[in-house]
């Protein structure tokens, strides 16, 4: 009876006594037409994550939805041509390595899924790069950033995807055992900023990390693309795949303007 009180409010013209009987329409859903050619033809893709054990839920869920994430990149592009898509994995504790080591650069998601579990466990247990002990909160995401910018080619757009729940130091600063941030985050926010014209930067963090989703320290926040809150993630993560697969298509298709995808 709720329901068909609710067809009254919207269709006066029915009565719906109870006897009455509601004939609703039959309507088509709307399609969703996607993108099926890139603007670009070569990319760049950056996973530059925190490995510490608060993201290992997230973090296996990214593993596993690295599939969606490429079926988000259409075949080809404007001209017919198949897509170059290179991508990168950077994890970051105290320390930060490209993995996997000695063959930075994958064209598959299977690798990178691979290259994904790798920093895991090379950070199981607490554990920085070298195998020393990563007992406090803080994390060295600046210079595993500054690592990425500093890889980049001339490829037509370049992704950054960065991952953490963490706070993270700034240039100067020690962490343990016995690791100093090189890079500022002042220079590395404006490195990455300047590098808009051609590049996207989407952050995954607990909702309340300075630096993406507030200022850092009185200095303004890095300009992402997109911010999405693990905290709503970790608790239903089968989103995570239709997120992946949408920043593809937004980074394929979009207009470098920030205009959306075409």
């Amino acid at each position: 009876m709720k329901h068909r009180m609710g067809f009254c409010a919207l269709a006066a013209l029915l009565s719906c006594g109870d006897e009455a009987t509601v004939v609703i329409p039959s309507v088509r859903p709307p399609v969703v037409e996607r993108c099926s050619e890139s603007v670009p033809r070569t990319f760049e893709v950056y996973f530059i994550l925190n490995v510490s054990g608060s993201m290992e839920t997230f973090l296996t869920a990214m593993r596993d939805q690295l599939e969606a994430f490429a079926l988000g990149f259409p075949d080809v592009d404007v001209n017919g041509d198949r897509l170059l898509v290179d991508y990168y994995v950077i994890g970051f504790v105290n320390d930060h390595a490209f993995f996997p080591e000695g063959a930075a650069r994958m064209t598959s998601s299977i690798a990178v899924a691979q290259a994904i579990q790798d920093a895991i466990d090379a950070a199981t247990g607490d554990r920085n790069f070298d195998g020393s002990n990563n007992s406090e909160r803080s994390e060295n995401m600046l210079d595993a950033v500054d690592a990425a910018l500093d890889n980049i080619s001339n490829a037509d757009r370049k992704l950054f995807l960065i991952a953490s729940l963490d706070p993270f130091a700034n240039q100067g600063e020690r962490l343990l055992p016995n690791f100093t941030v090189q890079n500022a985050y002042a220079d590395v926010r404006d490195r990455l900023q300047s590098s808009r014209a051609d590049s996207f930067v989407y952050a995954f963090t607990n909702g309340d990390l300075e630096g993406f989703d507030r200022s850092y320290r009185g200095q303004a926040a890095i300009q992402a693309d997109g911010l999405f809150d693990l905290g709503v993630l970790l608790g239903d993560t089968s989103g995570v795949g239709s997120i992946l697969n949408q920043i593809a298509e937004e980074v394929a298709c979009g207009d470098p303007d920030r205009g959306g995808s075409s």
